[in-house]
């Protein structure tokens, strides 16, 4: 596997450069939830396409700039800082679709940032204090802030999308997923427990 990752990134342009944008990545709409490339994928494909995008991006988080030491010996992170291997989606709210455009790099901080409504779900079920909750936002909301991005226009998405829930895909290298629930009420249950 680690053969894989050195030709890919020998392959690519390795590319450090922040997007603190990412951070204002839209949540993945309700019918979607529980459908992924890390789920969908066996493991091993999966362990393959996130080290590609840790190694892509020097293993750096692609939203706020932070190093996380690799080891290439045993294929893992030698420190406390890790990378979380984050799915951008092209969502098309007219056509319903969810569309893979990469696996980027991020740190788990920003990954939580971006999933706020995960975070909120951590929050609410105790997972996650106040203070886990303000440094998850207040890191985000800084990145975002020192590169002149007003965290104000983060779109945090509430619908259920009930009377649409069938007709949302999930598209990932040209192949269409549907929910894993027949409906809200189904995915309801399931994340409220």
């Amino acid at each position: 596997m680690y053969n894989d990752i050195i030709e890919f990134f020998e392959e690519e342009n390795v590319n450090v450069a922040c997007r603190p944008e990412l951070l204002l990545h839209p949540n993945i709409v309700k019918p979607l939830h529980g459908l992924a490339p890390r789920t969908l994928m066996n493991k091993k494909e999966w362990d393959l396409e996130r080290k590609k995008a840790y190694a892509k991006h020097d293993y750096h988080c692609m939203a706020c700039g932070i190093y996380a030491p690799w080891d290439i010996e045993h294929e893992r992170f030698a420190g406390e800082q890790k990378l979380h291997a984050h799915e951008a989606y092209d969502i098309d709210y007219a056509k319903r679709t969810a569309k893979l455009v990469e696996i980027v790099a991020v740190c788990p901080t920003c990954h939580n940032y971006i999933h706020s409504g995960r975070t909120q779900a951590m929050y609410d079920k105790g997972i996650y204090d106040e203070e886990d909750c303000w440094y998850i936002f207040t890191h985000g909301d800084s990145v975002l802030i020192d590169e002149g991005i007003s965290p104000s226009i983060k779109i945090i998405d509430e619908k259920t999308y009930e009377d649409e829930w069938g007709d949302w895909s999930l598209i990932i290298n040209d192949k269409e997923y549907k929910s894993k629930f027949n409906n809200y009420e189904e995915w309801r249950k399931h994340y409220d427990g």
